[in-house]
């Protein structure tokens, strides 16, 4: 994939290996498979995204460990320095989601907030009906609601 497409591209999946001893529950690290895994990683010039929030992806009974995890080509790092990876949570899976995103977060719609006094301001009125039609745009058709 690496030399068939010069795209940013992103590879996430649950790779069934930890890279470091840290990232497991457990002592052990098949160190084999670890080690396929990095050589795998720089023959292909992959940068990791850095998972936020949590340190492990992978809960299967009393184990926990990091296997899951979303990789970037150079191309994807250098035009999205801000992307990083997210673990939704896990619902009925052993394996949490993960979405790569931006790192600024759209926490939807924000609740409005008023304070009594602004009625007491002069150019409250003006202000409110100014800034209002600023932030919609009338769709054709929308007049006849």
């Amino acid at each position: 994939m690496k030399s068939a497409f010069d795209i940013p591209w992103v590879m996430i999946g649950d790779f069934n290996e930890t890279l470091a001893k840290g990232e497991g529950n457990s002592r052990f690290i098949n160190a084999a498979g670890s080690n396929d895994l990095k050589r795998f990683l720089d023959s292909c010039n992959l940068i990791e995204l850095a998972l936020t929030g949590h340190s492990f992806t992978c809960f299967r009974g009393g184990s926990m460990s990091r296997i899951d995890r979303a990789f970037s080509s150079p191309k994807c790092h250098s035009h999205f320095r801000d992307s990083i990876l997210r673990m939704l949570p896990r619902g009925l899976s052993d394996h949490g989601q993960l979405i790569v995103g931006n790192h600024e977060q759209d926490k939807g719609w924000r609740p409005f907030r008023f304070i009594d006094c602004w009625l007491y301001n002069p150019q409250f009125q003006e202000t409110l009906q100014s800034s209002w039609q600023t932030a919609f745009i009338e769709l054709p058709g929308s007049s006849d609601f």
